[in-house]
């Protein structure tokens, strides 16, 4: 599943306007674009 830059960085934002535990998983399941 190709995932791109745009909806990449749009992803960082809404992760990182978050403070949650299952937002890190999310990140670390996206291998890093957060």
């Amino acid at each position: 599943m190709h995932i791109s830059e745009k909806a990449a960085e749009k992803l960082k934002e809404i992760i990182a306007a978050q403070d949650n535990p299952q937002d890190t998983q999310l990140r670390i399941a996206f291998g890093g674009f957060g």
